[in-house]
C-alpha cells in the first residue's frame, strides 16, 4: 500500500469514526479486516463487496448497511475524478431536493387545514 493510499484510507477512518457508538466498533471491525485481506482497485467494488459477507442479507434494512454504504461512497469520491458534470449534478440534486421537502411541507399544511 502506498502512502497516498494510507493518506486516503485515513480520510475514510475520520469518516468511520464519526460514526454512532454501536455502529461504529462493528464497521470499524469490518474495515480493519478488509485492509488485512489486501483490497484490490477499484477499492470501493472491493469494499462493498467484502462488507456483504457481515451484513444481514435477510433484512430489508439495517442501519450497518448503511454505514457500509456510506464508507463505499466515501472510497468512491477518493477514487473517481470530480468533473464539472458530477459537480452539477450533485448541485441540481440538492435543490431539487430541497424544493421536493418544502413541497412536502406546504402539501401537509394543506391538508392539515382540510
Amino acid at each position: 500500500m502506498t502512502a497516498e493510499t494510507r493518506d486516503e484510507f485515513s480520510q475514510v477512518l475520520s469518516k468511520i469514526e464519526k460514526i454512532p457508538s454501536p455502529h461504529k466498533e462493528n464497521v470499524l471491525d469490518i474495515w480493519e479486516r478488509w485492509l488485512e485481506s489486501k483490497p484490490q482497485q477499484p477499492y470501493f467494488e472491493d469494499w462493498f463487496i467484502f462488507a456483504q459477507q457481515y451484513d444481514n442479507q435477510q433484512e430489508l434494512f439495517t442501519e450497518t448497511r448503511v454505514y457500509i454504504r456510506m464508507v463505499r461512497n466515501a472510497l468512491k469520491d477518493l477514487e473517481t475524478p470530480k468533473t464539472i458534470y458530477r459537480k452539477v449534478r450533485k448541485a441540481i440534486v440538492s435543490i431539487a431536493s430541497f424544493f421536493f421537502v418544502i413541497f412536502l411541507a406546504i402539501s401537509r399544511f394543506a391538508r392539515a387545514g382540510d
